[in-house]
């Protein structure tokens, strides 16, 4: 084995050794709850025939039966206080490993070690890398599209570096979906590992599924509901299918800039969002909340008005970094009125084209911006800057039609034609004044009922 590595100071994982030590982590649960330790000693078998002992190499058998038969060479065996969900076996020994590579195998399926070999192989060419093997996934232009690797990442066996599960929290984790999105978010990246299947999209079409595969049973079924995990992974299957509510972690954080627009403006692009069929956002308006002057205060007034009691509106005076668990960012320029279900046209595209940064042009009004937060973790990880796109993720420009509400553009001199009308009708109503003035002055008040009407009287 290896020595442990400490994460550097700058928070950027080490790069790994020329031939790191790997652990294999295998969750035994007690199927039959009975305490028998028949299943454990089948498994401890299986790694002997599959593995043998190495000195670069050892297996984490994690299980709630307390093991009296002394551990084979390079077998260890942890035991989780019972009774244990299967993701609290897998958890523990995560966190328990030692390897520079942490290898996660599913129940009923012991790799070969030449499988292992794979792994550490994938490891040494891609830096903080998250490799899931036996897996048949759709194939884009670049190779694997990440969210089809990340659909079949709870149930395939996929490797870690051990830094990058320390440094994402394992221990905290309630499920697979969470420490893959946390993994993410800091900047991993999903690979292809041994035995995974690349297939044309073409080939959907004929039955083909993208899915993983084990050699063993199916891991069991979690609740169909998991709230505290919907809450913390916005990409969650479950919770996507509800949109239309609010949670604690948003999919969506959007920026709307009110620098020198109209309040209509900024009111059109806001309520086109907070109407839109995907509810899941929150939105701030970046602006000059504490002008003082005549020409501002009142469109700030206004503003503050109309979104008192709204949830999901902050007001900022100037743009900060996104939460680093919210997916997605989406640059907007006041006065772009967007389609009900732009959101997740937009998240749809940006899977598809793994794009790290998605831009859609809106005239003269500049363009929209739609942000992946790991992409950009991913590039800083990598030394590509921030606001910069490293691979597997790219920028692309994607077309508006889909997207963006046809609408006639909001005058930008629109409060000047208010000011202007204003002017007018006080003029007009001067003049009318003035005539009526004139009559009384010239009948001496005789003929000014008839001329004026039989409500007049002296003003």
């Amino acid at each position: 084995m290896t020595a442990n590595r400490e994460v550097r100071a700058d928070g950027l994982l080490p790069p790994l050794g020329p031939r790191p030590g790997a652990t294999v982590v295998i969750p035994v649960p007690d199927a039959s709850g009975t305490g028998d330790e028949g299943e454990l000693e089948h498994v401890m078998g299986r790694v002997r025939e599959r593995i043998g002992p190495d000195g670069d190499l050892d297996v984490l058998l994690c299980t709630t039966v307390p093991s009296t038969d002394p551990e084979p060479p390079g077998q260890r065996v942890l035991t989780v206080p019972g009774p244990a969900r299967l993701w609290e076996l897998a958890r523990a020994g995560l966190a328990e490993a030692g390897g520079d590579v942490v290898l996660l195998a599913r129940p009923g399926t012991v790799p070969r070690r030449s499988e292992v070999d794979g792994h550490v192989r994938a490891h040494l060419a891609e830096h903080a890398a998250v490799a899931v093997g036996r897996a048949t996934v759709e194939s884009g232009t670049g190779g694997p599209r990440p969210d089809r690797l990340r659909d079949v990442y709870p149930k395939a066996p996929a490797s870690h570096p051990r830094a990058l599960l320390a440094e994402v929290g394992v221990a905290d984790t309630r499920a697979p979906e969470e420490l893959l999105h946390r993994m993410l978010q800091f900047g991993a990246v999903l690979v292809p590992g041994p035995r995974t299947e690349l297939v044309d999209p073409a080939e959907k079409d004929t039955g083909t599924t993208v899915k993983a595969r084990t050699d063993g049973p199916d891991e069991p079924p979690l609740p169909d509901r998991d709230p505290e995990l919907e809450h913390r992974v916005p990409w969650h299957p479950a919770r996507r299918a509800r949109p239309a509510r609010l949670w604690e972690v948003p999919f969506t954080d959007v920026v709307v800039d009110a620098f020198h627009v109209s309040a209509e403006e900024v009111r059109i692009t806001a309520d086109s969002l907070l109407n839109s069929n995907d509810a899941d956002l929150v939105l701030t308006l970046v602006g000059p909340w504490g002008a003082r002057d005549r020409a501002t205060a009142g469109t700030v007034r206004l503003l503050r008005e109309l979104y008192r009691y709204e949830p999901r509106v902050g007001f900022a005076d100037h743009t900060s970094e996104p939460g680093p668990e919210v997916p997605f960012r989406l640059w907007l320029p006041a006065g772009v009125e967007l389609a009900p279900d732009a959101l997740s046209t937009l998240a749809a595209a940006a899977d598809e084209r793994a794009a790290g940064l998605l831009t859609v042009p809106c005239g003269k009004r500049g363009e929209l911006r739609w942000e992946r937060t790991a992409a950009l973790a991913r590039a800083r990880l990598t030394g590509a800057g921030l606001g910069g796109t490293a691979p597997p993720w790219n920028a692309c420009t994607a077309e508006s039609h889909s997207v963006v509400e046809e609408a006639p553009p909001w005058p930008r001199e629109g409060d000047e034609r208010t000011r202007q009308a204003r002017r007018e009708s006080r003029a007009l109503k001067e003049d009318a004044q003035r005539w009526e003035r004139r009559i009384r002055a010239l009948t001496r008040g005789r003929a000014a009922r008839l001329v004026l009407g039989r409500g007049s009287g002296p003003r």
